[in-house]
């Protein structure tokens, strides 16, 4: 290992232990409640206690709620089958996937980012964003705009590579096409700009 990877490796490691500090002391609260508990019209709200409730609930949600299903079955299985530490963890990788994908478009190379990247990145969201704990730390708010940010800068992250080296489509189109499906169950504010942006290119080129 390179002393550059060595100190990318380490600033990782220091911005994941302060974040995932930060989010074990969030409790969950407001829709996180909602969102532990099985949803059916017309019955009286009660925990979820398997798998197949979630799916129900999700099928009342997608239908009289919003189209979020694929994140909100993630995120009810984080609430109310697996234990907290499970969320803690998983948002801590999540928030580096952030980090890490904007570096990415930041530095416009292949090798990785460098630590200076990292950290302004990391400042940049901390100084630059309002409602930290709306965003990062509380999970129906994380998964809905954290966790699709995730998915939908990894998608143009792909699509980039593959414009900008002239790959064929058809090699990756069956990849893409599911990548592409998961990250328009997510935010429509997310998917459908960059959904609309991706079909013009495409007519244009």
């Amino acid at each position: 290992m390179t002393r550059s990877n060595l100190s990318t490796l380490l600033t990782c490691i220091v911005v994941a232990v302060c974040f995932f500090l930060f989010n074990y002391f969030v409790p969950y609260y407001d829709d996180d409640v909602w969102y532990a508990l099985r949803y059916v019209p017309g019955e009286t709200l009660s925990p979820i206690a398997n798998f197949s409730d979630i799916l129900v609930s999700q099928y009342h949600h997608y239908i009289g709620e919003n189209s979020r299903a694929l994140i909100h079955i993630t995120l009810q299985s984080l609430l109310a089958i697996l234990p907290d530490y499970a969320f803690d963890i998983a948002n801590t990788i999540m928030f580096l996937l952030l980090v890490w994908c904007m570096a990415l478009y930041t530095q416009g190379s292949k090798e990785s980012p460098r630590p200076i990247t990292l950290l302004l990145i990391v400042a940049g969201i901390y100084w630059l964003l309002p409602d930290m704990d709306y965003l990062f730390y509380w999970a129906s708010g994380s998964l809905n705009y954290m966790w699709t940010s995730v998915a939908t800068l990894s998608f143009m992250l792909m699509w980039h590579h593959i414009t900008q080296h002239n790959k064929p489509i058809s090699a990756t189109s069956i990849g893409m096409a599911a990548w592409a499906f998961c990250c328009g169950f997510g935010h429509e504010a997310l998917s459908l700009p960059v959904g609309a942006t991706v079909f013009i290119y495409m007519l244009i080129h």
